[in-house]
């Protein structure tokens, strides 16, 4: 079994005035391009 732990990631905040929107679909991007997608391939833990 493969775990892929990821915490905190406070989507749709911003910091103070300034939209984190293009970081958060950065990592989005980042995340199903790490991630096998297929059965048993790895489960998911976000905090």
């Amino acid at each position: 079994m493969r775990i892929l732990h990821t915490s905190d990631w406070h989507l749709g905040q911003n910091f103070y005035s300034k939209s984190r929107a293009a970081e958060h679909q950065a990592f989005l991007d980042w995340l199903l391009e790490t991630a096998p997608i297929s059965p048993g391939g790895c489960d998911y833990c976000r905090g």
